[in-house]
């Protein structure tokens, strides 16, 4: 009984051979395991590749190295200016009128004598600014008389008008001697004066009363008399010269 057991026992144990596979195939899953199961350092890449992604897009966003971002204040010229220094580096404003370089030259003219001349109150031309005076002037013991017209300026710009100078005497409008007395394309320039020459309408006339009959009107080009304006009429004070030649200012 005894060896029969024992052969029982030697069928069932198993080869050295079959136990070195096993042992080998343990060896290779456990090999392969360890590949396939993460580790802590695989773990610490996954969160930094994570964290990355966001970093790489702020990147993108940022301007390139060495230049200013156009919506960055410190990049604008205005950046950091007060409001004045924006202004006085602007420039100057632009002004009301003609600028220095536009303008033209003033038409010459030369003031009325003080005495002997007698002249009407400015009166409105119908351009706000701009006024008018007829003037006659007579001298004692000349027996004539002179007739013009004084046009002020009262504006910050310059003007162009025409006049027309006339005068009355004997009931009666009288022009001034043949190309005389008619003026065009007159420039005056912000609050000065213009006069027209006295000794461009001039009459001999005593035992009567004369004044100064007078048309004007603003002429921006310059072309018009001031009857194809339908411009005022500006009258002078009337002046008495007697036969004799004297004068009485009124």
């Amino acid at each position: 009984m005894a060896v029969h057991v024992a052969n029982d026992l030697g069928r069932r144990s198993p080869s050295p051979l079959a136990v070195g596979a096993a042992i080998v195939a343990l060896a290779v899953a456990a090999l392969v395991g360890a590949q396939l199961l993460p580790t802590a350092e695989d773990h610490g890449e996954s969160a930094d590749a994570a964290g990355a992604a966001p970093s790489s897009l702020e990147v993108k966003s940022r301007s390139p190295k060495g230049t200013r971002s156009s919506a960055s204040p410190s990049g604008t010229p205005d950046a950091g200016r007060t409001s004045g220094e924006r202004d006085r580096a602007a420039g100057p404003a632009a002004t009301v009128g003609a600028s220095p370089s536009t303008q033209r030259r003033a038409t010459p003219t030369r003031v009325y004598a003080t005495e002997n001349v007698a002249c009407g109150e400015y009166r409105g031309t119908g351009v706000p600014g701009v006024q008018a005076s007829a003037c006659v002037q007579a001298i004692d013991g000349k027996k004539q008389a002179e007739y013009g017209i004084k046009v002020r300026n009262e504006l910050s710009t310059q003007i162009v008008i025409t006049a027309r100078v006339q005068w009355y005497a004997h009931a009666k409008l009288r022009n001034c001697q043949p190309g005389e007395g008619t003026y065009k394309n007159v420039v005056i320039d912000p609050h000065k004066i213009w006069y027209s020459p006295l000794g461009e309408c001039t009459a001999e006339i005593y035992g009567a009363g004369v004044q100064s009959m007078s048309k004007m009107a603003v002429d921006p080009e310059g072309t018009h008399t001031p009857e194809e304006l339908n411009g005022m009429q500006f009258n002078s004070p009337t002046v008495q010269i007697r036969e004799d030649g004297k004068v009485t200012f009124p």
